[in-house]
């Protein structure tokens, strides 16, 4: 069995492989609320899974959509997170104008502790903002995988090309057929780094204990 010493060197040795990180998001405290249905929420979770395949080298480890804002971690240089971003706002804005103005900030994640706590941050913040969940059953975003089982979906390919449209609000988006869903939306651990992310905690006990 590993100890605590060598888990340690294995994280932080895992973390350089991937720097630099950012935690990119907008502000909850000065937006009005953008989205009141779970088919909006579902929505816009098919549209960062499409600013995802869009822009592979945003390495996507944790994510939360809420009602009025957004977390990311990723592991990419500023100006990719910045393009992502502005994929996301232009396909959302035809839904929800209020996004047309919507500026994303750019933190620096500078040392493993720090993504650690971005991490479990950005994995409970729709617990902490809805009591009516747990920070393990908050649907939209990474925070229900991480050391969690993953439920199989149903694959995009199987899914009718009217649906598919239905889903994103648009004409078939040119994704992988493989990618599962789950409910209305692709589900995220197709497009997001979930394993790395897990990688840079000793084990499940180590985030669980964080995040509780």
């Amino acid at each position: 069995m590993s100890t605590f010493t060598e888990k340690e060197k294995c994280c932080e040795a895992t973390f350089r492989s991937g720097e630099p990180y950012l935690h990119a998001y907008t502000s909850g405290k000065d937006t009005p609320l953008l989205f009141s249905r779970e088919e909006d929420l579902a929505f816009v979770m098919n549209v960062v899974a499409q600013a995802a395949a869009h822009s592979p080298e945003v390495c996507i480890i944790a994510f939360e959509v809420m009602n009025n804002h957004f977390h990311f971690v990723v592991s990419a240089e500023e100006k990719a997170v910045q393009a992502f971003w502005d994929y996301v706002r232009k396909r959302l804005s035809r839904s929800f104008p209020l996004l047309k103005a919507l500026q994303i900030a750019l933190k620096r994640i500078s040392d493993l502790s720090s993504l650690r706590n971005n991490i479990v941050y950005t994995n409970r913040n729709g617990y902490v903002a809805d009591p009516a969940y747990t920070p393990f059953s908050y649907p939209w975003g990474t925070g229900r995988y991480y050391f969690l089982d993953w439920p199989a979906g149903k694959s995009l390919s199987s899914i009718s090309v009217d649906s598919r449209r239905e889903m994103f609000r648009c004409r078939t988006p040119a994704l992988p057929g493989e990618w599962e869903v789950r409910g209305d939306y692709i589900a995220p651990w197709n497009y997001c780094s979930i394993k790395f992310g897990m990688s840079m905690f000793r084990d499940a006990h180590h985030y669980f204990a964080q995040v509780t």
